[in-house]
């Protein structure tokens, strides 16, 4: 990771890289003024969906050591690309980690 994105050679070491430094843009994901067509914001309805952002989640996102029963399991990178430290999530979560989450249902 830190190879690929211009971190692994870096004069002042592996230990400065910043929270998220090492997060790689998607390219397919619309950004205005670099891959949208002007007057994209002004589309038809029929063909708006184009130029939203659709998140989808799949099994790459699988915890699969947690299954292997390896607790201790070091992050590389600890918050480097897209994930907050590990840290900081736990202090959250130890903080609001027992509020039950609210659900709204929403019928037609």
């Amino acid at each position: 990771m830190l190879k690929h994105t211009g971190r692994g050679h870096d004069a002042v070491g592996v230990d400065a890289t910043e929270p998220g430094e090492c997060a790689v843009e998607c390219p397919a994901c619309p950004h205005p003024e670099r891959n949208l067509p002007d007057g994209w914001e002004d589309a038809p309805e029929s063909i708006k969906w184009l130029y939203c952002l659709i998140i989808t989640i799949d099994a790459n996102f699988c915890v699969r050591l947690k299954e292997k029963g390896i607790l201790n399991d070091p992050s590389l990178g600890d918050s480097w690309a897209h994930w907050v430290s590990s840290k900081l999530y736990h202090e959250h979560v130890r903080k609001y980690g027992h509020q039950v989450e609210v659900y709204y249902h929403i019928f037609a």
